[in-house]
């Protein structure tokens, strides 16, 4: 693979996908990650990205879309360095603004038609991609490579507990998880949610065994998922599948997620499917409780086996790509 400059992969945020990929195809990775208002970022990250492709003069550039920003200014800076356009772009890149704007949806068409290659988690997504003529490659998230964390030895860690990862999006069914969670009162175990959550949902009334985690560090969210009895991630997306999952796999963990069928093809043993209300979501919690340690030894085997074929993608890739 690359190993060298030839080839360099540009993002605009910190995301465990574009590190994890650009560490498998052996790519460096430049993050861009600019604070302060939207002006002086883009002015920013925008200077910072011309000068990185001007002292590299790749071959390749891969990059993360979103930001789509970032996805137009190297199209647009294409004469200048005629490199090939590999865009790993997310459900967000593919459908701004879940389609709602015409302005970024056309922008998102034509993104899709102007870079030589378009990476997308799903079928379904490179079916829209082709619809618009241009070229895809499914290729869904590596599981992550986690350093073993655990909590403080000073805490005195719950026996039963439950995380919903969660960043309060709109796509997010998190007011169903509350609601579950009062159902699941009786049962003596408690939701922690991570993520900063809504003013709305700081006011609210919520149940007694609802924990809102606020902003943690990398390495508590870790612990605190390594933890956990079982992880909760949903989405009202059907093409998307959740980064919680992939978490799951990755720290052991039981995961329960949306019934989508794109998460039943990609995600089976280890994991607990649900439709989006409360009264399922808490019946699935039970279940993932008492079937806890079938469902961890499942997950073992099922990482296993994704890992092994993921490496066989990644392989297809750097050939299609001539990384």
């Amino acid at each position: 693979m690359a190993g060298n400059n030839r080839c360099i992969w540009l993002a605009w945020e910190g995301h465990t996908r574009s590190r994890s990929l650009a560490s498998e195809l052996e790519i460096p990775l430049h993050e861009i990650i600019i604070k302060g208002n939207k002006i002086k970022r883009y002015i920013i990250s925008l200077y910072k990205t011309a000068t990185v492709v001007k002292r590299y003069s790749p071959e390749i550039i891969f990059f993360q879309n979103p930001s789509i920003v970032l996805s137009v200014f190297l199209v647009l800076l294409r004469p200048f360095h005629k490199a090939r356009l590999i865009m790993d772009t997310h459900n967000a890149g593919v459908y701004p603004l879940e389609g709602r704007n015409r302005i970024l949806s056309w922008i998102s068409y034509w993104l899709s038609r102007k870079v030589d290659l378009s990476i997308v988690t799903n079928e379904y997504l490179a079916k829209e991609v082709k619809r618009r003529r241009g070229s895809s490659y499914v290729l869904t998230d590596p599981i992550p490579k986690f350093p073993k964390y655990s909590r403080s030895s000073n805490e005195l860690p719950e026996e039963v507990y439950v995380v919903l990862v969660c960043t309060w999006a709109d796509d997010e069914p998190y007011m169903e998880v509350i609601s579950a969670a009062k159902i699941l009162e009786e049962y003596d175990v408690n939701i922690h949610i991570t993520g900063k959550p809504p003013k709305h949902v700081l006011e609210m009334s919520k149940p007694k065994n609802v924990v809102l985690e606020g902003f943690v560090s990398h390495e508590e969210y870790l612990a605190l998922i390594s933890d956990a009895t079982l992880l909760i991630d949903l989405t009202s997306r059907e093409n998307c599948l959740v980064c919680g999952a992939y978490e799951a796999a990755a720290v052991g963990t039981p995961c329960i997620i949306s019934e989508t069928d794109i998460s039943k093809k990609v995600f089976k043993d280890g994991y607990l499917y649900t439709s989006n209300s409360a009264a399922d979501i808490a019946r699935k919690i039970v279940i993932g409780l008492e079937r806890n340690s079938e469902l961890r030894k499942q997950l073992v085997s099922f990482k296993l086996e994704y890992s092994k074929n993921f490496s066989n993608k990644i392989k297809d890739l750097a050939l299609l790509t001539g990384v």
